[in-house]
């Protein structure tokens, strides 16, 4: 159910999130953009690895799993193969809560430090020539840290259930009022 309704989302937030953040009119494509997107193949990359984990045989998994990652990348779902590996590698280690917060640290910093700033293979890392672009990189690496230092906090107990489909419907909704901002409002 979780995942259909995931795809549900995705699908009604295609359009709002191309009118917010794409071209205007004749520019407007389904592309698979949106954050809902990388949240659905990384859930279906966690039911995968769940799925052959209870058949004693959860290396297999390694397989259809990279296919998807890959997938997110080649096909440019919002953050990419990233995205997707900050959902599943820390399912992997559910059990233990430390590995899980490392594994979803470590893909932080290797994005924002590595990723984020590469140019190609002749140009080295932004960050390495500009001390403004390194003070960004370690700026973004912080906020993701605090993002993980924010996680850790969590109890496990699952929230209540009132107002569940309220953030699915803010989603879209917030991008439809950034769009039409955009549309009022003049850029320079």
């Amino acid at each position: 159910m979780y995942l259909l309704r995931l795809f549900v989302f995705a699908v009604i937030s295609e359009v709002p999130y191309q009118l917010a953040l794409g071209g205007y009119g004749s520019e407007l494509h389904f592309r698979a953009s949106n954050i809902f997107f990388t949240l659905l193949v990384g859930a279906l990359c966690c039911v995968i690895v769940r799925f052959f984990r209870e058949k004693k045989k959860g290396w297999i998994a390694v397989f259809p799993v990279a296919v998807l990652v890959l997938f997110a990348e080649i096909y440019g779902l919002n953050y990419g193969a990233f995205g997707v590996l900050a959902i599943v590698l820390p399912y992997c280690f559910f059990e233990n809560r430390r590995n899980r917060l490392l594994a979803l640290a470590g893909v932080m910093v290797f994005f924002y430090a590595v990723t984020a700033h590469f140019n190609g293979f002749s140009y080295p890392l932004q960050w390495m020539t500009s001390s403004y672009a390194l003070m960004r990189m370690i700026f973004e690496v912080a906020g993701a840290l605090a993002a993980v230092l924010i996680l850790a906090f969590y109890g496990g107990e699952q929230g209540r259930k009132k107002g569940k489909y309220l953030f699915y419907v803010f989603y879209p909704a917030h991008l439809l009022l950034l769009f039409v901002l955009r549309s009022v409002i003049p850029v320079p």
